[in-house]
C-alpha cells in the first residue's frame, strides 16, 4: 500500500484527487469553511462520495494550503496534518505537489525528488525547459518516478479522437477568462498531448484574430488550432473538433471526477514501476509550451488593446 503526501501553499484539486484515494466523510465536509473547501471540489464529493478508494495508495499526510485546509482534509479524510512538506517527504511513498505558483511548484517537486520519492505534479513542472530536465534528471538519479500534466489529460472524452488517423486539422478551445490563460494553459496543452500523439514542431502565434492563440504543427501532420473560448463560471472547459478525411468528432472534456480518478490510477501505476502518463519529452514540450502561449497573448493585448 502507497503512503500518499500532498504538499503545497495552496493545494488546489486537493479534495478531488484525496477522494479517490480515501472515503470522505461528507458531514464533515458540508461543515467545512468555503475557504478551506471549494464548491465545485464539494460538489464532486458529494455526487461521488460513495465510490471505492482505489486500491494501492492512501493519502496519510498534508501539508499546506489556506488556513483552514489541513484541518478540513484531517477532518474529511482522515489524514494528519504535518508540520512541514520535508516532513511529509520523509515519511510517504508518493507525494503530489499542488500549488498554484510555478516557482514553488518546482522547489517543492526538487525537495520530493531529493528525498527520493516518486512526484507528481499537477500542471507544469517548471516555465523553464532547462529545469524541467534538470528535475527529470534528478528522478533518474534517484531512481523514481516524475510526471505531472492537468487532469483534463486525462478525459476519456478524448479517447474517441486519440484513435482516428493523423494529419488532420483540429480545432482546440480552451474556455477560461484570459487573465486566467497563462497559469491554465497546460489544461489545453495536456488535451492536446494526449489527443493527438506525436510532436510538436512549429507554434505559429495568430494575432491579428481575436479569440485565436495560434497553430501548433504536429510532427504526424496533424494542425491544431488553438483557440480561447468564453469563460465557464463552474470550471475551464476544453472542447476539441477534429477532422481528417471523412471523420468527424467533437467532443469536451465535462466528467472532472473521471478525470481525477484515472490521473490517480497513473499516479499509483508510476509508483509501481509502471510507465508515466506523460513522457519526459512530453513534459519538457509543456513547459515550452506554456511560455509560448503566455508570450502570444502578450503579443496579442499589444496588437488588440
Amino acid at each position: 500500500m502507497q503512503s500518499i503526501g500532498m504538499i503545497g501553499s495552496h493545494l488546489i484539486h486537493t479534495y478531488a484527487y484525496a477522494m479517490q484515494f480515501n472515503q470522505p466523510d461528507l458531514a464533515a465536509a458540508r461543515r467545512a469553511p468555503a475557504a478551506a473547501l471549494p464548491e465545485w471540489q464539494l460538489r464532486i464529493m458529494e455526487a461521488h462520495g460513495s465510490q471505492e478508494p482505489l486500491a494501492g495508495g492512501r493519502l496519510t499526510h498534508v501539508c499546506g494550503g489556506p488556513a483552514g485546509l489541513c484541518e478540513t482534509m484531517a477532518a474529511v479524510f482522515g489524514a494528519q496534518v504535518a508540520a512541514s512538506a520535508q516532513a511529509v517527504c520523509e515519511v510517504c511513498d508518493v507525494i503530489l505537489v499542488l500549488d498554484e505558483d510555478v516557482l514553488s511548484r518546482s522547489r517543492l517537486a526538487e525537495q520530493a525528488l531529493q528525498a527520493g520519492r516518486h512526484v507528481f505534479v499537477d500542471k507544469i513542472v517548471a516555465e523553464d525547459p532547462a529545469q524541467v530536465r534538470r528535475l527529470i534528471r534528478l528522478a533518474q538519479e534517484k531512481g523514481v518516478a516524475l510526471d505531472a500534466y492537468s487532469q483534463l489529460g486525462m478525459a476519456r472524452e478524448l479517447e474517441p479522437i486519440s484513435a482516428m488517423p493523423a494529419g488532420g486539422v483540429a480545432w482546440v478551445t480552451f474556455h477560461v477568462s484570459p487573465a486566467q490563460l497563462p497559469i491554465y494553459a497546460i489544461h489545453a496543452i495536456s488535451v492536446i498531448q494526449r489527443a493527438f500523439p506525436g510532436t510538436v514542431t512549429r507554434y505559429h502565434p495568430v494575432l491579428k484574430e481575436p479569440g485565436r492563440l495560434g497553430v501548433l504543427e504536429n510532427d504526424t501532420g496533424t494542425r491544431i488550432v488553438l483557440a480561447l473560448g468564453e469563460d465557464y463560471p463552474k470550471g475551464g472547459v476544453v472542447r476539441v473538433e477534429y477532422c481528417v478525411g471523412e471523420q468527424v468528432q467533437s467532443v469536451a472534456t465535462i466528467d472532472k471526477n473521471a478525470m481525477f480518478r484515472r490521473s490517480a490510477q497513473a499516479i499509483l501505476n508510476m509508483a509501481t514501476g509502471k510507465p508515466t502518463t506523460f513522457t519526459s519529452t512530453q513534459l519538457i514540450e509543456a513547459s515550452t509550451l506554456t511560455t509560448a502561449i503566455r508570450e502570444a497573448k502578450e503579443l496579442i493585448q499589444q496588437e488588440n488593446p
